[in-house]
């Protein structure tokens, strides 16, 4: 069948998203309309992200100093983040080689509220923590000499695990100092 028939199956869909400060903060509406002309609309809530991508686990350090803890070395699938992370191996095994839906985000809530009873981003995920970004810093790119290849570091204290992220400035800008964070992983 193809979209000229008028289907359900092969008809063309148009998407159109708007910006979510466009709206209510922390929504994104989303209009669909097909090729016969119907439209309807969902809506898509997220939280406010700081963070959503797709980590590959490149491997593991031991030498952390808790027991049934490990050290994850990992980095974005479009190789612009690098991170470390203490994760509890007992309770969420790792390995290296797997892929990780990692988020960062300021709260649970779906639609990017605050805490409540609603359905909560911790229902997606396997493995979620909770902590305080104590400092950001500066980092020169190993790779290259240029000055434009500054990098950002931000450090968040889990309760005592620990995470290291490097990225470019332009993606880490909502992070600050002092913001009480969560951090969600899925296994993909």
């Amino acid at each position: 069948m193809d979209a000229s028939q008028g289907s359900g199956i092969g008809e063309i869909f148009k998407f159109v998203m708007y910006h979510p400060s466009s709206r209510v903060p922390g929504s994104c509406p989303l209009s669909v309309a097909c090729s016969s002309g119907k439209v309807s609309a969902l809506a898509f809530t997220m939280g406010n992200f700081f963070f959503d991508e797709i980590i590959d686990v490149i491997k593991f350090d031991n030498q952390v100093v808790y027991d049934k803890v490990s050290r994850m070395i990992g980095e974005s699938e479009d190789k612009d983040f690098y991170l470390e992370l203490d994760v509890h191996t007992e309770l969420y095994p790792m390995h290296p080689g797997d892929k990780y839906r990692m988020v960062i985000s300021d709260t649970l809530r779906m639609d990017g509220a605050a805490e409540g009873e609603e359905k909560s981003l911790a229902d997606k995920f396997e493995y979620v923590m909770h902590g305080l970004l104590y400092k950001m810093s500066e980092a020169k790119d190993k790779h290259t000499e240029s000055s434009n290849d500054i990098k950002i570091v931000v450090y968040i204290s889990f309760g005592g695990l620990q995470l290291m992220l490097k990225g470019e400035l332009m993606k880490m800008k909502k992070f600050s100092v002092d913001q009480r964070l969560f951090l969600l992983l899925r296994k993909i």
